[in-house]
């Protein structure tokens, strides 16, 4: 029993000591700039892409990006969304630094979510990524009314289990390998095995 007891003890500790610590990338990020219709002389209604001119972000972001100030530039690479069937993965579709630190997002899938003379609304799905962070589920919005416009990025994490839960899953199996072990000792039937 002793033998049984110490295996136990010691998977709990291992558990607790080889918990994974993921930090996902949470907020979001606004940017503002330029772009231009393609093909050239589209409207919102006829476009098939964008390239981006100036961009940069704007105001203040929430969560990993509070951080970064207004103004910080934003590469974005020229985007085709029509017919969104064919667009391939992009890797880091923006991208910025800000303090050493870099930022980006892979794009892998676009859906238009209205497109008509005065409205383009385009919705990108992809993966995240900063110095210092796992990679994170997101998205990536883009709207466009009649010359204004607005894009911005977030993350939507996966839940990730809190060390405590680990922590009371730990304390529980050495709780019932103490309860084991004196149940044992005082049951004198457990000997005739």
């Amino acid at each position: 029993m002793k033998k049984f007891t110490a295996v136990l003890a010691a998977t709990a500790l291992m558990m607790l000591t080889t918990s994974a610590w993921a930090i996902p990338i949470t907020g979001t990020i606004n940017f503002t700039g330029s772009e231009l219709l393609t093909p050239g002389g589209s409207t919102l209604l006829s476009a098939t892409g964008l390239d981006f001119r100036g961009s940069q972000v704007e105001g203040q972001g929430t969560g990993t990006y509070a951080a970064i100030a207004a103004d910080t530039p934003v590469t974005f690479s020229d985007l085709t969304f029509k017919p969104s069937t064919e667009l391939t993965p992009m890797e880091s579709f923006w991208t910025l630094t800000y303090l050493d630190k870099s930022y980006s997002f892979d794009l892998n899938a676009i859906n238009v979510e209205f497109q008509s003379t005065h409205f383009l609304n385009l919705l990108g799905e992809g993966v995240l990524h900063a110095t210092g962070f796992d990679a994170t589920p997101g998205n990536w919005f883009y709207s466009s009314q009649d010359g204004g416009t607005a894009f911005s990025a977030e993350s939507s994490p996966a839940p990730i289990p809190e060390p405590g839960t680990v922590v009371l899953l730990g304390a529980g199996l050495f709780g019932l390998a103490v309860f084991g072990k004196r149940r044992m000792n005082q049951d004198p039937s457990c000997d005739a095995v």
